[in-house]
Formats: C-alpha cells, sequence, structure tokens
C-alpha cells in the first residue's frame, strides 16, 4: 500500500513539474510573439515618446506607443519619424494661413527655390496657362486671388503625412468681387475645393501637384449650365 501511494506521489510530483514547465514555455513564446508584434507594429505605426522628460516631443508624436519592451533607440527613432511628419504638416498649414493674409514674405519662406506646381486639371496646358489661377508663381496665384476673392477663407479639411509628401485636402470660399477664370465680377459666393500632394526636401516645398474644381467654379459663376 504504501509503495502504491509513493508511486502516486512521483507521478502527481513530475505532472505537476512538467506542466509548470509547459506553462511558463507558452508564456515566454506568448510573450516573445506579442513583443514581436508590438515591434513590427512600431515600424508601421509611428508611437508616442514615452518619456516624460521630452513633452515637445510628445506633442509632436501623436498616437500611443505600441510596445513598453521597445529599445530607447527604438523609440527615439520612432519620435523623430512621427516629429519629422507632423513638421511637415505644420508647414502646409503655415502656407495655408500666411496665403489668407497675403503674407509673401512668409510663403515666401515655406519655397524652396526652383519650385515647381503642376496643375492636373481642365485648364492645363505645357505652359501652365497663362491664366492668373495656374500661374507657376505661388505668390502671383495669391495675389490674384485676393483681387478676384478678398477676404477668401480656406478651411484644411485633412492632411496625411507619409515619409516627404503631404496630401492636403483644402476647401477655399470667398465672394467674387474681381475677374476669375476669365468671368467678370458676379458677386457670388464661390467654393473651391482643391487636392493638393505636396514635396518637401530640408523643409520646404519643392513640388506641389493639385487638381481643383475649375469646371465647377464656371458653373457656380454661371459660366456653364448643368443641371
Amino acid at each position: 500500500m504504501k509503495k502504491i501511494f509513493a508511486v502516486m506521489l512521483l507521478v502527481a510530483l513530475f505532472g505537476g513539474i512538467f506542466f509548470v514547465i509547459s506553462a511558463s514555455a507558452d508564456m515566454t513564446g506568448s510573450a516573445n510573439s506579442a513583443s514581436e508584434k508590438a515591434s513590427q507594429a512600431e515600424k508601421v505605426c509611428p508611437g508616442k515618446c514615452p518619456s516624460e522628460k521630452a513633452p515637445q516631443a510628445e506633442k509632436a508624436c501623436p498616437g500611443k506607443c505600441p510596445s513598453e519592451q521597445a529599445s530607447p533607440a527604438d523609440k527615439s527613432s520612432i519620435c523623430e519619424c512621427a516629429a519629422r511628419l507632423e513638421k511637415n504638416k505644420g508647414l502646409i498649414e503655415k502656407f495655408y494661413k500666411a496665403a489668407v493674409k497675403n503674407d509673401q514674405k512668409t510663403m515666401d519662406s515655406c519655397f524652396a527655390g526652383g519650385y515647381v506646381i503642376e496643375d492636373l486639371g481642365a485648364l492645363r496646358d505645357k505652359k501652365n496657362s497663362s491664366m492668373s489661377e495656374t500661374n507657376p508663381e505661388i505668390k502671383a496665384r495669391i495675389d490674384y486671388l485676393h483681387k478676384a476673392l478678398p477676404g477668401f477663407t480656406i478651411e484644411i479639411k485633412e492632411m496625411v503625412a507619409e515619409g516627404d509628401r503631404v496630401f492636403a485636402h483644402v476647401v477655399m470660399t470667398g465672394v467674387q468681387k474681381g475677374v476669375f477664370m476669365g468671368i467678370a465680377p458676379t458677386d457670388k459666393e464661390l467654393t473651391m475645393e482643391a487636392f493638393v500632394l505636396y514635396e518637401i526636401k530640408d523643409g520646404k516645398i519643392t513640388r506641389a501637384v493639385e487638381m481643383w474644381n475649375q469646371l465647377g467654379m464656371m458653373k457656380q459663376m454661371g459660366y456653364i449650365k448643368i443641371d
């Protein structure tokens, strides 16, 4: 009887040890898997710098860092990337604010020398068109807009940044008091919607590719009739 009891005790003991080892291995494997997934997520999704000593960096890094196990170097890299994207978006916002005020000096500071503006709308031609709306010089465009639509406003509906590019969806609203797109003043409120892809290098806009609702503007001014 004592022998049987001893055998049962040994079986239970070894079984318990095996269970603990197995559970520990499973937990370690799950932790490693979770860590690997978090590390991959951090590469794809810029996180928030966890350091309380860098509040400015935290403000520039939106989102939450997915993993507590990330190395300081990885966290720093994530924050630098996110901060750069936010800085690029800030540059575009700065330009639009300057455009509304017709602040030529600030607009100059936003663009690199030799920048290029490309129009993809219906009025585009090989020479950017002779119309002021598609003038290759940004300051000439904005100055013209202030004469045609004095007091216009610009609302940034959405901005998305990736790498050295920023995509902006904006809506401009103003009352036509001057010639616009070759059409005499109508005193009508016009709404222009535009999609612009900006390329940025060294903190300056080097290229802008835009498309705006040119035919829609003509309709609003009564130049074309479309039901």
